[in-house]
């Protein structure tokens, strides 16, 4: 009984006595059928995606009172260059119940938005959010509470 074996990009084929192949894959070349699988199982579940763009919102007053504040919004995409042209559009809602402010952002230079009077009406919990749709049909939003202190 004899055997042949040769071994191309790693994989070694046998062949037995009967003719049937059968393949072994060495180490070097399982890991990158290893990574391949991984990075689809990470698809699949929804992780290991990048946001189109990196969204830093802040108020002022700092902190936040009840009345109209100042919303600045910057955008950049995902590896932090700013974000020019972008739609922006910014809201508040309290966290138990009540009515919800939204205002329109406009640009004041490169990848930095202004909303100017975003209304807070009570004191207490709140949920910022910016929506942003930029450039090539790109869309995130983001949310972030935030306490509402009172009167100024």
């Amino acid at each position: 009984m004899t055997e042949s074996s040769c071994v191309i990009g790693g994989a070694k084929s046998l062949k037995g006595p009967l003719g049937a192949a059968t393949a072994h894959l060495t180490v070097g070349a399982a890991l990158p059928l290893l990574a391949l699988l991984g990075s689809l199982v990470l698809a699949a579940c929804g992780q290991g995606q990048v946001d189109p763009f990196q969204v830093d919102i802040r108020l002022s007053p700092t902190p936040p009172l009840v009345g109209d504040a100042r919303v600045i919004v910057a955008v950049r995409d995902s590896v932090g260059v700013p974000v020019s042209g972008a739609s922006v559009v910014v809201s508040a809602a309290p966290v138990e119940s009540g009515t919800e402010s939204r205002a329109t952002a406009s640009e004041e230079g490169a990848g930095s938005y202004i909303a100017g009077a975003l209304a807070f009406d009570a004191a207490g919990e709140w949920t910022v959010a910016a929506t942003v749709d930029g450039p090539e049909g790109r869309h995130l939003r983001v949310a972030q509470r935030i306490r509402v202190s009172g009167k100024r």
